[in-house]
């Protein structure tokens, strides 16, 4: 049982599982916007290998922080300073592999993720007045995880296939804005989770402002909204079919009962295993009934 729990840990704490997840939802756009996969491989792999690079800077970076570590140790945090050195070769070798899978793909997917990998630098590097990150921002946090996954899942095969131009179709926008309304769902939890660290280090964020409960609510009803859209994208635009949206029926289902369950209390498998295994389930879902 040990070898198992430490084995789910790794896997969980090194950021492999989330750059799973998002890499998973990216190749869901694949089969929800019928783009053909010929370079469907080198698009999958630039997306997991930067996720996997971009989330292990942010959490080295914020390692030196003194002031975290005395404050926020815990299990995650501890594995981590136990690997830092493990981590880090391991982060340099996912950075030169994500410029081995970007040379090969279109120049459109290039100038897309210059602005994206800048940003995601600048998310934990106090650049702004006093001297804060974009992080620190009010009520930040959460959007621009929001938006930054959406535009990787999403944006990122419809512009190597189709350009810029692609961005515009109907089916896409409303594609993007579906995964935008569901991360941002998901990762309402997080703030639950991080409350005590943000109060304390002046962060505002949603569940400070309107507490815990109505943050569920919140999150709650953006999965409802959520569903409701894909019903649309099925009945009446006829962009999904009936097994597509079966599918994320029962998975949007899924998720609700486990938000439900959020709490300060939860441990950090709860959120960086099970809420964000929900994207793992949305597109297992969509595999599952589409093939």
């Amino acid at each position: 049982m040990r070898p198992l729990i430490y084995l789910i840990r790794s896997l969980v704490y090194s950021n492999l599982f989330i750059s799973i997840c998002i890499t998973a939802l990216a190749h869901q756009t694949y089969i929800l916007l019928k783009i053909p996969q010929e370079d469907c491989f080198n698009v999958l792999a630039l997306i997991f290998c930067s996720t996997f690079f971009t989330y292990n800077f942010q959490r080295i970076y914020r390692l030196r922080s003194v002031d975290l570590l005395g404050r926020l140790i815990g299990i995650r945090l501890g594995w981590m300073i136990r690997n830092r050195r493990k981590l880090f070769f391991a982060s340099v070798f996912s950075v030169l592999m994500s410029f081995v899978f970007l040379i090969q793909l279109s120049i459109h997917v290039f100038l897309l993720i210059i602005p994206l990998s800048l940003f995601s630098m600048l998310y934990v590097i106090p650049f702004l007045p006093g001297k804060k990150a974009i992080r620190n921002l009010p009520f930040a946090k959460i959007f621009i995880i929001s938006v930054v996954w959406s535009v990787v899942m999403v944006a990122i095969p419809v512009v190597n296939y189709n350009g810029f131009q692609g961005i515009l179709k109907d089916s896409t926008v409303l594609l993007f804005l579906e995964q935008l309304i569901f991360i941002f769902a998901i990762t309402l939890p997080f703030d639950v989770r991080d409350l005590r660290y943000d109060m304390e280090s002046n962060i505002k964020t949603i569940p400070s402002s309107i507490g815990i409960k109505n943050t569920i609510t919140l999150s709650h009803v953006l999965l409802i909204v959520f569903l409701v859209l894909k019903w649309i994208q099925y009945y009446s635009l006829g962009q999904l079919t009936l097994s597509q949206f079966v599918a994320t029926a029962i998975t949007t289902s899924l998720t609700f009962i486990i938000i439900a369950f959020t709490s300060r209390k939860r441990g950090e498998l709860f959120f960086t295993g099970l809420v964000d295994g929900t994207m793992i389930l949305m597109y297992l879902g969509i595999l599952y009934l589409e093939y």
